[in-house]
Formats: structure tokens, C-alpha cells, sequence
């Protein structure tokens, strides 16, 4: 029996890619098959030589059957066995995850697992129930491995000693399983069909025509769902979605699936399929809940399968659909999809139908998704609410009704992604797929003077919620909040800016967001201390944004602001903001009226501050040269961390600081962050590394960390105290590790933690900063430092606070 650390150790994903080798190998002697009909002797050749060269025609043949023939089998084998271990490392590893969060003990004997509590007569202990059905699910779990494992190996050992008979045919047949050799196409798919468990692993073998056939095939199958006005039992949903996982993944299956049902069949199935197929309210959800989830992301996988690489005015191929279906789908969008309900018809608008197919947004091809979304979003925006005061997505008869549209995040009363409005859905797609987040925030602009605007992200950032009406209100309890999905605006954001590969487009959208924001500063009626300019529930992911692009930040608050590119192939500080003086300094104090946010743009502005000061001080021989090295980087940081700690102490004063623990998470992600930043600068462009950027970051952490067990230290003076100290430190010990060698004091280097020191140690090093050149330059710089906090204090609160009032 394999045991629990074995199935860990295990990798199915790479059993996977060997699949995926193999099936590209298989796919090159496939191919080979109009050779070999070319090179089949003609039968008006006669005598001896015209037999020999039949008798080696068909011994060639022969034995490239006999090479794609175990080679398929090995193919299924591995695909197989990939997908079984990975279930079972998934289902154990979260046992043991229950096991471990509530103190329990488990032990493995001769394939036999137990489950006991040590602590049985606590409070609030563990059924033993409990206890069994995780054994139980452990040991389901290595068993399930264990004969993954078995079933390969024996798959393997017969490939191995020619156990594979190819036949004789074309090569084709040979790379499927005997039983589906030398039949008509009509009864290949019929076997498809019956038993897609079975020969899902073929699926590469067939042609292209086949292919398409059987997707055309799996359409009709799903033609009485479609077009039915009853109750659809739950095995038919299972049905479908068992063909859809199977098949419908392949780009020629997908397309042929695709074409036979048009776009409005496929809005059609989505949609008699979530109101037919739904089932009764249990109480924990829709009965039938289950399999809808299954067949909607299925239907999702076959419609990203078939949609990919569609060119401009593209006639379609076998494997992705034509330009006219796309568009064709994305206008049934606006149309309205009508089916009878018990009282009155049942409506519901093609988009609330595709937002749900595109939960798996990386599975996407991001122009066909960046389409989807942008047009969804963009129907909304225009909409006339004064001529329409209903909305878009709001249509009489489903309240009440357990109508819902979207089940792939669930289906009871804990999510309330019921599908009626779709932008949830499209956010939740374009934040998986980077590339179309980063064209859809910027491929509509608009211009102001000469500032690029980019309508989506003020439509999502701020119109949205200011012009919502929410559709269905009784089933939507909590509708005087933001609108749904505000928080995956954040998630789509973050793709934009900070995932992939940013480019300009991305630089973009950062710049958008401090136009924005300060603009919606501006024209407010309240002072900053006073009002939210960006939801409160956004500005953890705008913070991280902005630590990403903290060196832009840096730039744009320091002595020459403007220019151009500064770093080849670094997009992070790229960006540039008009009026930075207010409007950079303003987004930074918004943002730090989150506690974890504020945390992380701490980190980043001093880590960036380190980098830079370590650039400058770089090959310095002369201690009379160091301030004009030090002072600009030193002062812009102050005026960075000015702004935020302004902000902060303005959420402070309305609300304290949270407990330690979150703001110590804050302090964590943010060093995770800035060595992620610093990582992706240019090779040979970032002194900071090693050693040196291991202890920054170390040194940033511990200084901002909390160790508390009330709010006492986290009043507005040690929050400016902590801030400055850090700031001071980050000098310091960036001075120190870039001094000559022959400048450190005796017994001191590079490497001396100069916040652990011996009493020795202590000495020699404040005799150095009296008496020697580079300790008096440093004791100078560092004694005319304690001032510039405060005086970045004064001028954030004279930009911001006192703005306007």
C-alpha cells in the first residue's frame, strides 16, 4: 500500500506532461499515413520484386502499428493515473488538514488507518463519526493511489514486452483499442458516446472529421434539454457533463459541439438547464445544485476550447469557430431568453447566461474573453435608467422562485453569486486571465486635456456604485452595500497591473487609478480625514499595486518627476501622474488607511529606498561625496512615507489599528512583495540582493512588527516613531554595507548586525561615527534626518486635509 509521504512526494502533473509528449509523438506518425497510402506499390507492378516491395510495405505497417498501438494505451494509462493522484493527494492532503487543525492522531498499520482523538473528553470534540470518515477518506485516498500506481505499471510492462497489436490497418485504427478498429465513423462515435470514461484518453487519435463529429454528436445529445419546457432529472445533467469533460476539452470536439448548437442553442442549454434542471430548495442549497455546477463549468472548458485564436473576419477552422459566431454570441448578449415558469415566463438576458461559462478565465483566449467582458460591461454602463429605471438585469417573475443563473460558486444561502447580475462573473474571468484584464481596462479611453482615462476602471472603481440599482432586491438582503462583485474589481485590477507580464497597458491602469482617485478627492464636498475616496474594501489590493510600482511613486514624488522610460524592460516605474505633488501623495494616504495596506507600502518604500541608496553609494571613494548621493533618495522617502503615515493616522484617529496579528500579516506579505518587486528588476541592475536584501527586508519586518496584547502601542505617535526609526535604519545600514573596506572600524564589517552589537563592538562603533570621515558623514546625515518625517507630515496635511476648506 503506498504510504501517506510517498503519495506527497508524488508529482501527477508530470505524468501529464509525459502524456502530453507522448500524444505530440503520436500525432507525427498519425501523420504519416498519406505517406504510407503514396508509397503502397501499385497493383500493376507484377513478378518478384513488385511482391517484395508489397511484402515490405506491409511489414513497414505492421510495425508502425505496433509503435502507435502501445503508445496509446501508454498515453490513456498516464492521463489515467495523473488525474487519479491528483485526486487522491487532494483528498487526503485535506484530511490530514482536519486532522492536524483539531489535535487528532492518526495511524497507518497494514493498510489499515486510524483516527483517534487524544483529547476525547474535551469540549467540543470530534464525533466518532467524525473520526472514521476521515479515516476513511484517507484510506479510500492511498488506496485509490496505490492502484493508480499498479495500473500503470502493468500498462507499462505489456508495452513494454509488445503485448500491443496494432493490426494491420491504417494508423489510425492502430491507436485505438481493438475493439474500436475497423469500424464506420457513425459507430466509432456511437462507442464514444456510450462510454466516455472509457476512451477519453483516444480522443487525439481520432482525425480532425471525427472529431467534429462527435462534437456535432454530443450537441444533439443535449438537443432535448435545449429545447424541453420540463423538469430535467439530475442524470441527464450527469450525462452531458460527463460528455463534456470527456470530449469537449479538444479544440475539433469543442468546435463541432459549438457550430451545432449556435450561439443561442448554447444560451438555450445554460439556460433551461439552470431553471429546469434546478431541482427543490433543500435548505442548503438547490437539489440538483451539484450537477449544475458540473455542467456549467464543463460547458465553460468546451467554449474556451473552441473559441481560441479567432482571427479578424476568420472563417472558422476545425478547431475554433468562425469570427460571425463570436459576434453572434456576444450580441445574443442583449437579447432577452424566455422560458414558461409556474406563474409567469421566466427571463433572463444572454449575458447573466455566458458570465457563469467564464469562471475558468485562464482557460480563455483573452481577446475572445476581453470581448465578452467588455461588451457585458459596457451594455450596463450605457443603459438609460432614467428611460428604464428597472435595469438591465432585472425581470419580473423569478423573485422568490430559487431562479438562479450562476451555480459555479456554489448554490445555498452562503454564496450569493446567484448569476442575476453578470459583471461578478465577467470580473471573476478577467482576473484569471492577466492578458485580457490588461486590454480590458484600456481599450476604451477617453481623454481629459491630455490624461488618458480609462472608462472601465472609473465605471467599476466608482460610477458603478454610485449609479447601481440592484435587481431582484428580495433576494438580494444586503443591497444597500456596494454592488456585487466590488471586491473581484480589486482581483481584476491586480491581474492588470501586477500578473503576467505588465506591459504599457499596464502602467496604464496605475495611472488611471491616481487620476481617478484624486479627482473624486477633489470634487468631494468633505475633507480627506472625513470620507472614503476608494472603497474600503479595495484598498488591500490597490496597496499591493502600488507597492509593485512604488519605484514610479518614488520617482514621481522626487527632484525630477516627468520623463520617460528609466529602466529598460522594467515596467515598475514607468508610470507618471499629472499634478504628482497632490495626487501621488494622495493615493498613498488613501490606501494607508487600510492596516495591512499601509504595511505593505511601508516595506516597499523603504526596500526601494535601500536599492536606490545602494546604486548611488556604489564605487564611493570620498566622504565629502555622499550627500549629494544620499539627500534626494532620502528626502523623497520621507515624503513617501509622510503620505502614508498621514493617512494612517488620520484611520487611526476614526478607528484604531487592528489586533497585532493582521497588522503583523500586513508586515509579512509586504517584504513577500518587495522581494518579489526587486527580483524583476534587470539582471545586473539591483545591487540589493543576497545577503544585503535578506537583511533590508528582515531588518524593515522586525522593526514594524507588533508585540502587544492591547491597541497601547499602536496610538499615532508610535506609529510616526516606528516609521521614522525604520526609515533612519534603512540608511544607516545601507551606508554601512556600501563603505570601502578599509572604512569600517576594526573588528566591524559589512556583515555586522549593527543593531546586535557587543559592548566592544558598541564602542568601537561610536568612536568611528566621531572620529573617522565616513562615521562623521553618516553621524551628520542621520542627526539632520529627524526632521524631514515631521516636515512630510506637515506638507501632506497641508495638501490633503486642508485642501479646498
Amino acid at each position: 500500500m503506498v504510504t501517506y509521504d510517498v503519495l506527497m512526494s508524488w508529482d501527477p502533473g508530470a505524468l501529464g506532461t509525459v502524456g502530453d509528449d507522448l500524444t505530440t509523438s503520436r500525432r507525427t506518425i498519425l501523420d504519416l499515413q498519406d505517406e504510407l497510402d503514396d508509397g503502397r506499390p501499385p497493383y500493376t507492378w507484377i513478378g518478384d520484386s513488385a511482391e517484395t516491395a508489397r511484402t515490405s510495405h506491409t511489414t513497414l505497417v505492421a510495425d508502425l502499428n505496433d509503435i502507435v498501438s502501445p503508445v496509446s494505451e501508454v498515453i490513456n494509462a498516464l492521463d489515467e493515473a495523473s488525474a487519479t493522484i491528483a485526486s487522491a493527494k487532494r483528498r487526503a492532503r485535506g484530511a490530514m488538514a482536519t486532522i492536524n487543525e483539531k489535535g487528532l492522531e492518526v495511524s497507518f498499520s497494514g493498510g489499515t488507518v486510524t483516527v483517534r482523538d487524544p483529547d476525547a473528553d474535551g469540549e467540543d470534540r470530534p464525533e466518532t463519526s467524525e473520526l472514521e470518515s476521515l479515516a476513511t477518506t484517507l484510506a479510500d485516498a492511498l488506496s485509490d493511489a496505490d492502484q493508480a500506481d499498479t495500473d500503470l505499471a502493468a500498462v507499462l510492462r505489456s508495452a513494454r514486452r509488445g503485448a500491443y497489436d496494432g493490426g494491420t490497418g491504417s494508423l489510425g485504427d492502430a491507436a485505438l483499442p481493438s475493439e474500436l478498429r475497423g469500424l464506420s465513423d457513425a459507430s466509432l462515435i456511437q462507442q464514444l458516446l456510450a462510454h466516455p470514461d472509457r476512451y477519453d484518453g483516444y480522443i487525439n487519435a481520432l482525425t480532425d472529421e471525427q472529431q467534429g463529429a462527435l462534437g456535432t454528436a454530443i450537441a444533439d445529445e443535449t438537443e432535448g434539454i435545449r429545447t424541453g419546457d420540463e423538469e430535467i432529472p439530475p442524470e441527464e445533467l450527469e450525462r452531458v457533463t460527463d460528455l463534456l469533460e470527456a470530449y469537449g476539452t479538444d479544440a475539433e470536439v469543442s468546435t463541432g459541439f459549438l457550430n451545432r448548437t449556435g450561439p443561442e442553442g448554447l444560451l438555450d442549454l445554460q439556460q433551461r438547464a439552470a431553471f429546469f434542471g434546478r431541482g427543490d430548495d433543500t435548505g442548503e442549497g438547490l437539489e440538483n445544485g451539484d450537477e449544475l455546477r458540473d455542467l456549467q463549468r464543463a460547458l465553460g472548458a468546451t467554449l474556451a476550447a473552441g473559441t481560441q485564436n479567432i482571427g479578424d473576419s476568420d472563417p472558422g477552422a476545425a478547431d475554433h469557430v468562425s469570427t460571425e459566431w463570436k459576434w453572434d454570441l456576444i450580441g445574443a448578449g442583449r437579447d432577452v431568453f424566455t422560458v414558461p415558469g409556474d406563474i409567469s415566463d421566466i427571463e433572463v438576458r444572454g449575458y447573466q447566461l455566458i458570465a457563469p461559462l467564464l469562471a475558468d478565465g485562464s482557460a480563455f483566449d483573452p481577446d475572445f474573453l476581453e470581448s465578452v467582458a467588455a461588451t457585458t460591461v459596457d451594455f450596463e454602463r450605457d443603459w438609460d435608467w432614467d428611460e428604464h429605471p428597472e435595469g438591465p438585469w432585472d425581470f419580473p417573475g423569478i423573485v422568490g422562485d430559487g431562479v438562479r443563473w450562476d451555480f459555479t460558486q456554489g448554490h445555498d444561502d452562503e454564496h450569493d453569486a446567484l448569476g442575476h447580475d453578470p459583471i461578478p462573473g465577467v470580473l471573476r474571468g478577467i482576473a484569471d486571465n492577466p492578458e485580457a484584464a490588461r486590454e480590458f481596462f484600456t481599450s476604451a479611453v477617453t481623454y481629459d486635456g491630455d490624461e488618458p482615462y480609462g472608462t472601465r476602471v472609473n465605471y467599476l472603481l466608482y460610477e458603478r456604485a454610485d449609479e447601481f440599482r440592484w435587481p431582484n432586491d428580495l433576494q438580494y438582503p444586503n443591497h444597500d452595500g456596494p454592488p456585487p462583485g466590488l471586491a473581484l474589481v480589486g482581483d481584476a485590477l491586480q491581474a492588470a497591473t501586477i500578473e503576467g507580464e505588465p506591459d504599457e497597458r499596464s502602467v496604464q491602469v496605475v495611472q488611471d487609478l491616481v487620476h481617478l482617485s484624486y479627482d473624486r478627492f477633489q470634487d468631494a464636498d468633505d475633507s480627506f480625514s472625513g470620507s472614503d475616496f476608494i472603497p474600503p474594501s479595495l484598498r488591500e489590493d490597490l496597496a499591493t499595486i502600488t507597492s509593485h510600482y512604488i519605484g514610479s511613486f518614488h520617482h514621481e514624488l522626487g527632484v525630477n518627476p516627468g520623463g520617460g522610460d528609466l529602466t529598460d524592460d522594467y515596467v515598475f516605474d514607468d508610470a507618471r501622474f499629472a499634478d504628482p505633488d497632490q495626487s501621488a501623495r494622495f493615493l498613498l494616504a488613501e490606501l494607508a488607511k487600510d492596516d495591512v495596506g499601509r504595511e505593505e507600502l511601508r516595506i516597499a518604500s523603504n526596500a526601494w529606498t535601500a536599492d536606490q541608496l545602494t546604486r548611488n553609494l556604489d564605487g564611493i571613494t570620498d566622504p565629502d561625496d555622499v550627500r549629494d548621493e544620499l539627500v534626494p533618495v532620502i528626502s523623497t522617502n520621507y515624503d513617501v512615507l509622510g503620505a502614508i503615515d498621514f493617512g494612517a493616522s488620520r484611520d487611526i484617529a476614526q478607528d484604531n489599528l487592528s489586533a497585532d496579528e493582521r497588522h503583523n500579516a500586513g508586515v509579512d506579505l509586504g517584504t513577500n512583495i518587495v522581494s518579489t518587486v526587486l527580483g524583476q528588476t534587470p539582471v545586473g541592475a539591483n545591487p540589493v540582493g543576497g545577503f544585503l536584501l535578506d537583511q533590508v527586508l528582515s531588518g524593515i519586518g522586525d522593526s514594524l512588527h507588533q508585540d502587544s496584547t492591547g491597541a497601547t502601542n499602536q496610538e499615532v505617535g508610535d506609529l510616526y516613531s516606528s516609521s521614522a526609526q525604520t526609515a533612519q535604519e534603512i540608511v544607516r545600514d545601507t551606508y554601512w554595507h556600501s563603505l570601502p573596506a578599509d572604512a569600517y572600524p576594526d573588528g566591524l564589517g559589512p556583515d555586522t548586525n549593527l543593531n546586535d552589537l557587543t559592548a566592544s563592538q558598541a564602542d568601537a562603533y561610536e568612536d568611528w561615527l566621531d572620529d573617522n570621515p565616513w562615521g562623521e558623514r553618516l553621524a551628520t546625515e542621520l542627526s539632520q534626518l529627524e526632521n524631514d518625517h515631521g516636515s512630510s507630515l506637515d506638507r501632506s496635511e497641508q495638501i490633503l486635509e486642508d485642501y479646498g476648506w
